[in-house]
């Protein structure tokens, strides 16, 4: 059983202690996976962030150039 708070790890066996190594090793594993399609997902988003206000800017300063 994990004790969370003092995120210690007690086993009665060593099977059991291995099971546990293999459960954190496949947890980690998803989680850096978690983490890469974050960052990858991040970096699309501040992509479109940017062309939206290159558009943006673009169009505020062509309205000006029209109304003037």
């Amino acid at each position: 059983m994990a004790n969370y708070n003092s995120n210690v790890i007690i086993s009665e066996t060593v099977d059991q202690l291995k099971q546990q190594i293999k459960q954190l090793k496949r947890t980690e594993d998803i989680l850096r996976q978690d983490n890469k399609a974050l960052m990858n997902d991040n970096t699309r988003l501040r992509k479109e962030k940017d062309i939206w206000m290159k558009k943006s800017h673009e169009n505020l300063r062509l309205s000006f150039n029209k109304g003037g």
